[in-house]
Parts: structure tokens; C-alpha cells; sequence
């Protein structure tokens, strides 16, 4: 049995229920989909507890120890940080959004170029529910932003951090509220989309209005996706 209580056995199963007359061709992507979300949780489980630890006055020499890895290593993966509630995901996200940015000769970080981040991390639940909103303009969608975004004529030196737009700083601060009425202690992909779609006039809302995807579609569906997400992983431990 595994540390959760959910053994391979019992996954196995799940996928079996949950797909009954699919082959089992079909079922490797469901696997794949089951597996990337069981990721994206286990490091939003261990992001809860390294802050819980912090807030109780655990050293980082012993988070460390408690991961198995070096106080610097900790450090930096877990550091307080603007980013630090970010799951990997997310942060791959903020990171893509400022190389996008600054290769595209554009003097700031915009919600456009989150967007772009976002759309390119297809394991993400924003990704997900983007695409199953939009379809095919939903997989799409991180070449239209490229399109629409074109070239500018900033030289961003080797290095260099692209800054936020204030526009772009009002997503992210849109992503840690609809986090927090979500309550989860934690910014994944799928809050930064809320995030986006909760500051109007901005050309990431937008381009998700185009494509049918606002915040009354997206949020409804992330918070169902999450509970049957849940759900599964609360019946597999009390099998």
C-alpha cells in the first residue's frame, strides 16, 4: 500500500470503471490524464505542509532533511517567495510567459503572455479546461496569442528579467484571490486562468472570449473537475 492509501491496484481499477467500453488503447491517455493530475496534487500536498512547517518555525535545514535534499535545495524550491505557493506547473507557466515576453521584443509581461504560458502547459488543468470549453480553438489558442501579440523592438540582454505590465500583476493578484475563495493555499495553472479571466479589458480576456472560455464557464468547470478529482482519490483509499 502506498503512503496515500491508494495502491496501483486500485487505480487500475478506476480507469478500468471510469472507461468501461474503451479499449485499452484508449485507456493510455486516460491513465496518462489521471497520472498528471495525482503530480500536479502531490506537489500542492507538499507545498501545504513546507508552509505549515515554516509557520510553525521549521528550519530549512530541516525541510530539507525532512525532503531528503539539501537546505539549499529547499530553499529554493520552497523559498517565501512571490512564487513560492506556485505549484511547478504554474511557476513553468510565469517563467514561459517572461521568455515569450522578452523574445518577442516586448518591453513587458502582459496577461496575453501568461496566457501563452498557460496554454503551453497542456499537462495543467487550465490547459484542460480551455480545450474542453473551446475545442479545437482551445489547442490553438497559444499560436493565435503569437499571432495577435506579433514582434516588438525591445533588446532584452542575456538574463535580463522581462518586467510585469500592471496589467499582468492584476492577473496574478486576481489568482492568489480566486485561490483563496476557492480556499486552497496553493496557485496552480488553473487559478492563473481564473486570475486572467477575472480582469476585464485585458487582451487575455479577450482572446478566451473569443473562443467561448469567461469566467462563469471556466470556474464552474475547474471546481468540477477538482472534486471528481478528489472524490476518486478518496474512494481508492477507502477501498
Amino acid at each position: 500500500m502506498s503512503p496515500l492509501n491508494v495502491s496501483l491496484g486500485q487505480l487500475i481499477v478506476q480507469v478500468d470503471e471510469d472507461n468501461a467500453e474503451a479499449s485499452a488503447l484508449a485507456k493510455v491517455s486516460q491513465a496518462q490524464l489521471r497520472s498528471r493530475s495525482l503530480n500536479e496534487l502531490g506537489d500542492q500536498l507538499v507545498g501545504h505542509f513546507v508552509t505549515r512547517a515554516r509557520e510553525e518555525g521549521a528550519s530549512w535545514s530541516q525541510i530539507g532533511e525532512a525532503l531528503g535534499v539539501t537546505k539549499q535545495a529547499a530553499q529554493q524550491r520552497w523559498t517565501d517567495n512571490p512564487f513560492s505557493r506556485y505549484t511547478d506547473r504554474a511557476r513553468k507557466a510565469v517563467v514561459d510567459a517572461q521568455k515569450f515576453a522578452g523574445e518577442s521584443g516586448h518591453p513587458e509581461i502582459g496577461p496575453e503572455h501568461l496566457l501563452h504560458g498557460l496554454m503551453g502547459i497542456t499537462e495543467g488543468l487550465a490547459y484542460q479546461v480551455v480545450v474542453e470549453i473551446a475545442g479545437d480553438k482551445g489547442t490553438t489558442l497559444q499560436a493565435t496569442i503569437e499571432q495577435f501579440a506579433g514582434k516588438g523592438d525591445v533588446e532584452h540582454g542575456p538574463g535580463s528579467p522581462v518586467p510585469f505590465s500592471a496589467s499582468g500583476k492584476k492577473v496574478l493578484e486576481a489568482s492568489v484571490e480566486q485561490a483563496l475563495a476557492l480556499g486552497h493555499n496553493y496557485i496552480g495553472t488553473e487559478h492563473i486562468l481564473l486570475g486572467a479571466l477575472a480582469v476585464p479589458d485585458t487582451n487575455a480576456a479577450g482572446l478566451l472570449a473569443a473562443i467561448g472560455v469567461t469566467l462563469e464557464n471556466a470556474k464552474p468547470l475547474l471546481e468540477t473537475r477538482l472534486a471528481e478529482l478528489v472524490a476518486k482519490l478518496q474512494a481508492a483509499k477507502s477501498k
